[in-house]
Protein backbone atom coordinates (compact mmCIF):
# COMPACT_ATOMS: atom_id res chain seq x y z
CA UNK A 1 0.00 0.00 0.00
CA UNK A 2 1.26 3.46 -0.83
CA UNK A 3 2.02 5.91 1.97
CA UNK A 4 1.67 9.69 1.78
CA UNK A 5 4.98 9.86 3.68
CA UNK A 6 6.73 8.44 0.61
CA UNK A 7 7.85 11.52 -1.41
CA UNK A 8 7.03 10.01 -4.81
CA UNK A 9 3.55 8.95 -3.67
CA UNK A 10 2.91 12.38 -2.15
CA UNK A 11 4.00 14.09 -5.37
CA UNK A 12 1.63 11.89 -7.40
CA UNK A 13 -1.24 12.61 -5.02
CA UNK A 14 -0.65 16.36 -5.13
CA UNK A 15 -0.54 16.24 -8.93
CA UNK A 16 -3.88 14.39 -9.05
CA UNK A 17 -5.44 16.92 -6.65
CA UNK A 18 -4.18 19.82 -8.77
CA UNK A 19 -6.07 18.39 -11.77
CA UNK A 20 -9.43 18.69 -9.97
CA UNK A 21 -11.76 21.62 -10.51
CA UNK A 22 -15.35 22.46 -9.67
CA UNK A 23 -16.30 21.13 -13.11
CA UNK A 24 -14.72 17.69 -12.54
CA UNK A 25 -17.35 14.94 -12.82
CA UNK A 26 -17.34 12.30 -10.06
CA UNK A 27 -16.31 8.79 -11.08
CA UNK A 28 -18.49 7.38 -8.28
CA UNK A 29 -20.74 8.88 -5.62
CA UNK A 30 -22.71 12.10 -5.84
CA UNK A 31 -20.29 14.75 -4.56
CA UNK A 32 -18.35 16.96 -6.92
CA UNK A 33 -14.75 17.94 -6.14
CA UNK A 34 -15.72 21.13 -4.30
CA UNK A 35 -18.18 19.31 -2.03
CA UNK A 36 -15.65 16.56 -1.37
CA UNK A 37 -12.95 19.03 -0.28
CA UNK A 38 -15.43 20.83 1.98
CA UNK A 39 -16.43 17.51 3.55
CA UNK A 40 -12.80 16.46 4.07
CA UNK A 41 -11.92 19.80 5.67
CA UNK A 42 -14.80 19.38 8.15
CA UNK A 43 -13.49 15.94 9.11
CA UNK A 44 -10.04 17.43 9.79
CA UNK A 45 -11.58 20.23 11.86
CA UNK A 46 -13.47 17.73 14.05
CA UNK A 47 -10.35 15.57 14.36
CA UNK A 48 -8.17 18.54 15.37
CA UNK A 49 -10.70 19.82 17.92
CA UNK A 50 -11.51 23.00 15.97
CA UNK A 51 -15.16 21.90 15.83
CA UNK A 52 -17.21 20.01 18.40
CA UNK A 53 -19.82 17.50 17.27
CA UNK A 54 -23.31 18.13 18.59
CA UNK A 55 -24.87 14.90 19.85
CA UNK A 56 -28.55 14.48 20.67
CA UNK A 57 -28.90 14.16 24.49
CA UNK A 58 -31.13 11.09 24.13
CA UNK A 59 -28.65 9.37 21.83
CA UNK A 60 -25.80 10.28 24.21
CA UNK A 61 -27.70 8.71 27.12
CA UNK A 62 -28.42 5.51 25.18
CA UNK A 63 -24.86 5.15 23.91
CA UNK A 64 -23.33 5.98 27.29
CA UNK A 65 -25.43 3.33 29.01
CA UNK A 66 -24.27 0.75 26.45
CA UNK A 67 -20.56 1.56 26.75
CA UNK A 68 -18.31 -0.39 29.06
CA UNK A 69 -17.03 1.68 31.93
CA UNK A 70 -13.21 1.69 32.42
Amino acid sequence: MNSIFNPSTLELLLHRISLLSDKTKPKWGKMNATEMFAYCSLIFEYNNGQRIAKVCPILRFVLKSMMKKP
